[in-house]
């Protein structure tokens, strides 16, 4: 059965047979009628019109229309071609000048730091509220939400049950009775994730500079408990490590502790400060480990350190390009604000330090590997018909400016799920901030 024939549904398949053998039986009478229903079952919710496209390779894509229905892209097409997805009921939208992405995630954001940070002295749901509209207006469909707390998650439950909430939530825990489980990946709101940090777990000290020959071997048996562990409950391992020490730990449990098959269907993540030669990126693009890193409070880090006169090693973002690392960038925990990370992995913020990302992994960074992290490749980030409408739309496209120019991106709209959560207020036309309850 075909992606398009499927899209309409069981009861809607049911309808059209129904009044296709009543119209046989009256002779044909009712053609017009059938003609009419067949045309609606393939109406889209949502017409959306723009300039163009990127999808995640950061290739842009020469059609200027997104057809949406229940939750997901129906089609791609030309304006002209679009026309034949509108139905009485279909809502449409123009962006003139825009371009649309597969929607952003941040792969590291604490949603309930950020909401302190916006609103302190008020109480948890209103700081989470004012925290998801801060993530809506930088575009951001989806946040990875890395050492989330369990009342943090129930709050957010309650607000999604009450209508008020529609950011994605990808929430990594910590320790096993936070009570993450597995979900469906089309899921809104998924907590499948379990996060260590490997310097506590092993008691490894400072940081190491890769110019250093010295490398200790500890003890792994905490990170292979962990690791089991998630193993057993079908759950991510997220392990942070910020010095060459743990990162080599990290890749010898994670090697020891999972089998190819659970690897391939746990996804195992490292994050933080990443220290890795070459051999140890050539490691983790064979054990299919992702990472996730931080480009803003990186550079803030080896600031920081040039300032006090010490020597950090750090692995440049183009040298994990290169050794085919899967990578997924973050703000971090206050920040939320995907266009400031781009900006930065592309090479707009001291390249001399941090190196920069091609285009087209800047955008997968922040689009498909997310989604494949969070084993929801196969529904998210993509511009693909059958995949997820969650989309981000900039006034530019950012893989076709110069670097300088990134900053200035304007977001336009966020569509979550298939339903305009945020929508900036443009001068040349009325569209309304969105949602309309802003808490």
């Amino acid at each position: 059965m075909s992606r398009a024939w499927r899209s309409l549904g069981f009861a809607g398949l049911a309808a059209l047979c129904a009044l296709a053998c009543r119209s046989l039986r009256d002779g044909g009478k009712e053609s017009a009628e059938l003609q009419r229903v067949a045309r609606q079952l393939k109406a889209a919710d949502l017409l959306l019109f723009v300039d163009g496209m990127v999808d995640p390779a950061g290739r842009r894509l020469d059609v200027g229309a997104i057809a949406i229905r229940d939750r997901k892209i129906l089609a791609i097409a030309t304006r002209s071609g679009a026309l034949r997805y509108r139905g009485a009921h279909t809502q449409v939208r123009e962006f003139p000048g825009a371009y649309v992405y597969a929607g952003f995630t941040d792969a590291h954001v604490e949603l309930a730091r950020l909401g302190r940070t916006l609103a302190p002295g008020l109480d948890l749901a209103e700081q989470l509220l004012r925290a998801q509209y801060r993530c809506l207006s930088r575009g951001l469909t989806r946040v990875h939400d890395v050492g989330i707390a369990p009342r943090t998650r129930a709050t957010i439950q309650r607000l999604s049950r009450a209508g008020r909430w529609r950011l994605g939530v990808y929430g990594i825990g910590v320790g096993r009775e936070h009570g993450a489980t597995p979900a469906p990946p089309r899921s809104r709101l998924r907590f499948a994730g379990r996060v260590v940090s490997v310097g506590d777990a092993l008691g490894i000290g400072d940081v190491v500079s890769a110019s250093t020959n010295h490398r200790r071997e500890p003890e792994l048996g905490p990170l292979l408990l962990f690791l089991g562990e998630c193993a057993a409950d079908g759950l991510q391992p997220v392990l942070v490590a910020d010095t060459a020490d743990e990162v080599a730990a990290a890749l010898s449990a994670i090697e020891q502790g999972l089998t190819v098959e659970e690897r391939r269907r746990l996804r195992p993540r490292v994050d933080g400060f990443v220290v890795a030669s070459r051999d140890e990126r050539v490691r983790m693009a064979g054990l299919d480990v992702f990472v996730g890193l931080q480009p803003v409070q990186a550079v803030k880090r080896l600031e920081a350190a040039s300032k006090a006169g010490q020597q950090l090693a750090f692995s440049r973002l183009d040298d994990l390009e290169r050794s085919g690392v899967a990578l997924c960038i973050g703000s971090g925990a206050r920040a939320a604000d995907p266009i400031e990370s781009l900006f930065t992995a592309l090479g707009g913020e001291r390249p001399e330090l941090l190196g920069a990302l091609s285009p087209r992994a800047a955008v997968a960074a922040c689009t498909i590997v997310p989604a494949r992290a969070a084993s929801e490749g196969a529904v998210r980030g993509r511009l693909v018909a059958g995949y997820e409408a969650d989309l981000t739309i900039l006034d530019r496209d950012i893989t076709d400016v110069p670097v300088d120019a990134v900053p200035g991106s304007l977001v336009l709209a966020t569509i979550v799920a298939g339903e305009v959560a945020y929508v900036a207020q443009w001068p040349e036309n009325t569209l309304k901030w969105m949602p309309s309850n802003r808490k």
